[in-house]
C-alpha cells in the first residue's frame, strides 16, 4: 500500500506542476477558461494527494467545462473549410487534438466515479494523451511542415501522460479483498464426535440420564 501512495503523491506533484502552468497567465490577466483549467489541476492534485476519488471527478469536469467551446469552435472550423479542401488540415491540427484532450478528462472523470475501474482508466488516460501528442507532432509534420511541438505543449503532454500512469498505478488504494481463512474447529475444543463417545459412556455408566444424552447429542449435533 506504501508504493501505491508514493505513486499518488507522484501524481499529485505533477498535477500540481500542471496548474502552475497557466497561474502566470492568470496573473496577469483574468480568464475564466484559465482559471477553470487551474482549479481542475488542483482538485486532481488534492485527489491524488488523499485519495479521494470523487475530487477527481470534479477536477476532470472543471478540465473539461474550457474545453467544450473550443471543440465547437474547432468544429465550426472543420466545417467552414470543407469547400476549400483545408478541412483535413483543420480535423488534425484542432479539433482531433481538442477530441483527444477531452477523452483524457473523461476518462480521469470515470477513474473518479468508478473507483473500481481506476487501474484501467488510468492507463487509458496515459495512452490517449501518448496519441494526443503523437497526432500534433504529425499533424505539424504534414501540414506545418516541422513535426517539432512547442516547449510548452510537450512539457503539459509530457505531464498529463505520467500522472495517468501514476494513477493508474495507484489505483485508489483499491486492493483485492483478503481470502477468508477456512473456519475450523477452534484451538483446544473438543470434536463434537469425541465428546458424544465421552458421553456414551457416561449414558452406560448411568452417570446421566437418556434424556440428557439426547438433549446434548442434540445441542453438540446442532439439530
Amino acid at each position: 500500500m506504501d508504493g501505491k501512495r508514493d505513486l499518488g503523491y507522484a501524481a499529485g506533484v505533477l498535477f500540481i506542476v500542471l496548474a502552475m502552468m497557466p497561474f502566470q497567465t492568470l496573473m496577469e490577466r483574468f480568464s475564466l477558461p484559465t482559471f477553470l483549467q487551474l482549479a481542475g489541476y488542483g482538485m486532481l492534485a488534492a485527489a491524488a494527494f488523499l485519495a479521494v476519488p470523487s475530487l477527481a471527478a470534479v477536477g476532470s469536469v472543471l478540465n473539461l467545462l474550457p474545453l467544450l467551446p473550443q471543440v465547437a469552435r474547432d468544429l465550426r472550423e472543420v466545417l467552414g473549410w470543407i469547400g476549400f479542401g483545408y478541412a483535413h488540415r483543420a480535423l488534425f491540427l484542432d479539433l482531433v487534438p481538442s477530441l483527444l484532450l477531452c477523452v483524457y478528462y473523461l476518462i480521469l472523470l470515470v477513474s473518479g466515479v468508478s473507483r473500481s475501474s481506476a487501474r484501467g482508466m488510468g492507463f487509458a488516460a496515459a495512452a490517449v494523451s501518448a496519441l494526443h501528442l503523437l497526432v500534433f507532432a504529425l499533424a505539424h509534420r504534414i501540414w506545418m511542415g516541422s513535426g517539432s511541438v512547442s516547449n510548452f505543449f510537450l512539457l503539459a503532454t509530457i505531464l498529463r501522460f505520467a500522472a495517468a500512469a501514476f494513477l493508474g498505478g495507484m489505483a485508489w488504494g483499491v486492493t483485492s479483498a483478503p481470502k477468508a481463512a477456512p473456519q475450523g474447529p477452534a484451538e483446544g475444543a473438543t470434536p463434537p464426535i469425541e465428546e458424544l463417545t465421552k458421553l456414551k459412556s457416561l449414558l452406560d455408566a448411568g452417570v446421566i440420564t437418556q434424556s440428557e444424552f439426547d438433549g446434548k447429542k442434540k445441542q453438540l449435533l446442532g439439530v
